[in-house]
């Protein structure tokens, strides 16, 4: 393996508009494809391969292999633009990676066939919406559609945080800031205490994860931002039992409280095959 090669796999990736690649030892890269995976026909890959493959990824990065690294999320682009958010891990005392496909384009909810309510939905000037649904089934690309059109209707300033930093926004009517965690920023609760700062009037999340993400997007929500977020949940209704949930039961009552006073809406996804088979639809 060397870095060619893997460019190389990579741009396939973007060729056969597959979602996913897997790297594992022992096995060839796998591809996910409509839903399914797929199986290469390249050679098997070993733990000589997963390691190049992980320390080509952190340099990318600036970072270098630790020994003690277990997994990590980060981010790779190819020299031609393309780009991956990457999960890393050990398996078997070996490095395997999953690296999810971004789309270079940034996609319109009627390029996406996404009802028009969005439109309507992120118009609110205050409050949090949730985009929510299981992994791989569009919460990223939605949340991007979003922050698109917020990008092209209104003057505002937008700051992103994410782990890691996803689709590449350019300000155009309003003014987009983007902070990465581990490279710009220490964590979420940090950096959404200072974008309190930082003359928001839209702040993005990319994954409420834990209780302290949850109170500091509520509590940005209550003084007057608009705040967007995704979240791991199978509907609506999940999604509110999810969030209090993650707080002290003695707690869940004013948080049941907050988070009708903030939620503007919440954004449940799936993807679908069509007729046809041949293409998935949300």
């Amino acid at each position: 393996m060397d870095a060619k090669t893997l460019n190389q796999i990579l741009e396939i990736a973007f060729q056969k508009k597959v979602s996913d690649v897997h790297f594992e030892v022992d096995n060839p890269p796998f591809f996910r494809g409509k839903g399914q995976i797929i199986r290469s026909r390249l050679p098997l890959l070993t733990g000589k391969d997963t390691e190049f493959i992980v320390n080509t990824i952190l340099e990318f990065n600036g970072k270098t292999l630790d020994k003690n690294l277990h997994e990590i999320d980060t981010s790779y682009s190819l020299p031609n633009g393309g780009r991956f958010r990457v999960s890393i891990f050990r398996q078997r005392g070996h490095f395997g990676m999953v690296m999810r496909v971004i789309p270079p384009y940034i996609s319109t909810f009627e390029e996406l066939n996404l009802p028009d309510v969005l439109a309507e939905i992120v118009k609110s000037p205050t409050g949090l919406i949730l985009v929510t649904g299981p992994t791989g089934n569009g919460k990223s690309t939605t949340l991007a559609a979003m922050m698109r059109y917020l990008t092209e209707t209104f003057t505002y300033n937008i700051i992103t945080i994410e782990d890691p930093i996803e689709f590449l926004f350019t300000s155009n009517k309003s003014c987009i800031i983007q902070r990465e965690i581990g490279i710009d920023t220490e964590s979420y609760d940090k950096a959404l205490k200072s974008a309190l700062r930082m003359d928001p009037d839209v702040i993005m999340v990319g994954e409420l994860r834990d209780k302290e993400t949850i109170d500091s997007c509520m509590k940005a929500s209550e003084t007057g931002h608009l705040v967007l977020s995704t979240l791991h949940t199978q509907g609506a209704v999940s999604t509110i039992h999810r969030i209090i949930g993650n707080f002290p039961p003695e707690s869940q009552e004013i948080v049941r409280q907050r988070l009708a006073d903030v939620l503007v809406a919440t954004i449940s996804l799936r993807l679908v095959k069509d007729k046809t088979g041949d293409n998935i639809l949300p």
